[in-house]
């Protein structure tokens, strides 16, 4: 399942700190721990790309915020499962495409093209 939220929508949740704190609790409880891909973007370009290990989108990008790494724009986020094993040293921290290209292969954009 894929997920997605804009900056504005996370500046305004960070008004709501009880909300998110509530949503990594129930995550934490019910969801399963695996990577999450975390895409950032503006309309203008892309900024790059996140891998952390959460048990949901919301708690993903939470760490993120608390790690001070998140770039701004809308952020995409999908679990990975175990079919993708990032290497620690490419998680917790932005990825350029090249390194995501790395990782992960071809990478296609919203359009369906390759980047």
């Amino acid at each position: 399942m894929e997920y997605a939220v804009d900056q504005k929508c996370n500046e305004n949740l960070s008004l709501h700190r009880s909300e998110i704190d509530r949503m990594v609790k129930i995550e934490s409880m019910f969801g399963r721990y695996e990577q999450w891909y975390l895409s950032f973007a503006d309309k203008d370009s892309w900024k790059g790309a996140i891998v952390t290990i959460a048990p949901g989108f919301v708690s993903a990008l939470d760490h993120v915020n608390s790690l001070k790494i998140n770039p701004g724009g809308e952020v995409k986020g999908i679990g990975l499962q175990v079919h993708r094993d990032v290497p620690v040293e490419d998680r917790n921290r932005l990825l350029t495409l090249q390194e995501c290209k790395r990782i992960f292969g071809v990478m296609v954009n919203s359009k369906g093209e390759t980047a």
